[in-house]
């Protein structure tokens, strides 16, 4: 691994990882702030079954967390429906500090990760798409042989290591507002967040290629 990542520039491997990175949290975003999925399937997955509201207030309660979750959000958390237990707001504050950090570096690292691109086309170097794309398909399967060896397992050792306290483990009987989180929803993210990630390796993938062939051509012209 390192052999083959030592053939690649600096600048390259800069690029390369600040991209990769910018791109896995941008499809967590969007599969966070973007409720339509979810909504769509708050019947079939038998949502108000578990909780005994409507669909409706439902998505109502879901909307205001993700509302909550966002960087420009201040205040405390509303959910109309559900009264929440001390240590469940303190786990839902500490995912709020997980996306306020996610959505920091979206802001600030897309000053340097232009420039950086910027630098490297100004050089005719289009490497760093594909190393961009290797790392997110290192990425990808990682995270789909975890996810389908053991689901469950995958989800415990994802929160452990997010959090540093056992907050996560909400009881539906103290607190029932988890029960508007089903496993399946989550599952169905990760689903979502591959296949955004697919589209933007697809979509370096051929930028790479026509880069690549682009700079051949100027360089046979003499250019």
């Amino acid at each position: 691994m390192h052999i083959f990542f030592s053939k690649f520039k600096g600048k390259d491997l800069l690029v390369g990882v600040l991209l990769a990175i910018w791109l896995i949290i941008l499809a967590v975003l969007i599969v966070t702030f973007i409720p339509t999925y979810y909504i769509h399937h708050i019947e079939s997955y038998g949502i108000p079954r578990l909780t005994g509201l409507s669909a409706e207030a439902i998505a109502k309660n879901y909307c205001s967390i993700i509302h909550y979750l966002s960087l420009f959000t201040r205040g405390p958390m509303i959910t109309p429906d559900f009264t929440l237990t001390r240590e469940t707001m303190i786990h839902f504050q500490d995912v709020k500090v997980l996306y306020t950090v996610a959505e920091i570096y979206e802001i600030v690292a897309i000053v340097p990760i232009v420039l950086l691109i910027r630098s490297c086309l100004k050089d005719r170097e289009v490497e760093f798409m594909k190393l961009t794309v290797i790392m997110l398909v290192i990425f990808g399967v990682i995270v789909g042989i975890v996810a389908m060896s053991d689901f469950d397992a995958a989800f415990t050792l994802f929160h452990k290591i997010l959090f540093n306290n056992d907050y996560w483990l909400i009881n539906p009987l103290i607190d029932p507002i988890i029960n508007i989180f089903p496993e399946e929803y989550f599952a169905a993210l990760a689903v979502e967040i591959g296949v955004i990630l697919a589209f933007a390796g697809t979509l370096l993938v051929v930028g790479y290629l026509i880069g690549q062939r682009y700079f051949m051509k100027a360089k046979e012209n003499g250019n």
